[in-house]
């Protein structure tokens, strides 16, 4: 099916759009990597900021990737079959409500587990350092 001139101005305007954003982000992210590194400089610091930033933006590129490739053919079969778009609406309110919630209690868990792992490590470092004074003492 041939597109018509207007439907090919408005898909070449968004991608236009699309690539204009994009290079804006770039820029934006440059000048944040340059505040970052005028603020912290290079060291361990610096160092863990990115692993962490690194490690964020892997799993959000994961879950946005596997959201896509899961919801947007079912909402695209939903709109193509049937005139009234209130159940696709629908499928995507409950899809993005369940991954809500299961992003949200992964967070507290993880949140609740790295507070333990804290403690539980912060209890070892005390123990050790009670058994090295016992041990000297000892002598």
């Amino acid at each position: 099916m041939l597109l018509g001139v207007k439907a090919r101005s408005g898909i070449a305007q968004a991608a236009a759009l699309v690539t204009g954003l994009t290079a804006f982000s770039a820029i934006l992210g440059f000048f944040r990597d340059v505040v970052i590194a005028s603020v912290f400089g290079a060291g361990a610091e610096l160092d863990a900021y990115l692993v962490a930033q690194g490690l964020m933006n892997l799993v959000l590129a994961l879950i946005a990737g596997a959201m896509a490739k899961a919801t947007v053919p079912v909402l695209a079969a939903q709109n193509s079959t049937d005139d009234d778009t209130g159940k696709s609406a629908h499928t995507l309110s409950v899809v993005l409500t369940v991954t809500l919630v299961v992003l949200g209690l992964g967070s507290l868990l993880t949140s609740f587990g790295l507070y333990r792992a804290r403690s539980a490590a912060q209890l070892a470092l005390l123990g050790a350092v009670q058994g090295s004074r016992w041990w000297i003492n000892k002598r």
